[in-house]
């Protein structure tokens, strides 16, 4: 799937969202898995969790 849209861009902080907008342009589509998880790093600090998700907004 992500090699038939163009693969990963490396140009944005929103790599996620464009590959999903992408996918669904091509016609794939999504399930919802309840019990899915995904780990993930979080900031140390409240400070560096706002600048990461001011980060993430701007795009």
């Amino acid at each position: 799937a992500i090699e038939e849209v163009g693969g990963w861009a490396s140009d944005t902080l929103t790599e996620d969202l464009d590959l999903s907008i992408r996918l669904q342009l091509k016609g794939w589509r999504y399930i919802y898995l309840p019990d899915l998880t995904c780990p993930g790093e979080i900031p140390p600090t409240f400070n560096l969790l706002r600048r990461q998700q001011y980060r993430w907004a701007k795009g």
